[in-house]
């Protein structure tokens, strides 16, 4: 992480020597920026303000159809290496708080892959993965509320999704899979069906997540790394094998 030594300077005046015009329904934010800083961390920028570009010497650079309540998180993301998300105060529903939280994971990774910030996706992408297993905060079996939340996730990204594959889309396709782990199937399956039929790239995702292969899949906590054994040892146990990524030994099941 930085060490908060541009913080001081996001929207600040003082150096300035762009504004960038975030426009989404016709309503303009201007924020004072700093082209070093942002071609430091964005390749996007970088290049914009290199190349031959009218951004490259023009005072105002404007940007459309971004999030404006997620945007200034992305830019000051790039000044002091901070993860954010929207503040859930007011919001009194758990479910609609976390609601809110997965879908601005999503959107920051889309930002950050679209403003070329690969720092930016690693960390949301690791915040979206961490909450999305829904036994670490719910028990079985999965309510109604589990389910909206996920199913509506995924047009949120694949309504834009460039490509199958992306490490967003598959952590969404494996939210679906928990889904399937703690719930109906017999409900679940259709509706899954009638989703994939729909947003292409999320089926070949879906495939790929599920067809995985044979064996036991086992988690290394040194690491953080999952990987899978050639043949299955049991559950709810430790393993004395040796994490092919770390080299360390105590591994347990996934």
């Amino acid at each position: 992480m930085r060490e908060n030594r541009s913080d001081s300077l996001f929207n600040v005046a003082t150096l300035s020597d762009v504004t960038i015009r975030q426009i989404y329904n016709g309503k303009a934010t201007d924020y004072h920026a700093h082209r070093a800083i942002l071609a430091s961390e964005s390749k996007y920028f970088r290049n914009a303000f290199t190349g031959p570009f009218k951004e490259a010497t023009e005072s105002v650079m404007e940007m459309h159809d971004d999030d404006p309540d997620l945007f200034p998180l992305m830019l000051r993301y790039i000044y002091d290496g901070e993860y954010r998300v929207r503040s859930t105060k007011g919001i009194t529903e758990y479910d609609d708080a976390l609601q809110q939280i997965m879908e601005d994971h999503i959107s920051l990774y889309q930002l950050g892959d679209k403003y070329m910030l690969p720092s930016l996706q690693e960390k949301a992408l690791h915040e979206f993965i961490a909450r999305s297993k829904l036994e670490d905060y719910r028990p079985p079996p999965v309510q109604s509320a589990d389910e909206e939340r996920v199913f509506s996730i995924i047009p949120l990204y694949y309504e834009a999704c460039p490509r199958p594959g992306t490490p967003m889309g598959l952590a969404i396709s494996s939210a679906v899979r928990e889904l399937l782990k703690w719930g109906n199937r017999v409900r679940l399956e259709p509706r899954i069906v009638q989703i994939a039929d729909q947003f292409h790239h999320f089926a070949l995702d879906w495939v790929k997540t599920t067809c995985e292969p044979k064996g036991f899949r086992v988690h290394c906590w040194t690491c953080d790394t999952d990987f899978w054994l050639d043949h299955e040892l049991g559950t709810n146990v430790e393993y004395d094998c040796v994490c092919p990524y770390c080299g360390k030994k105590k591994v347990e099941d996934a």
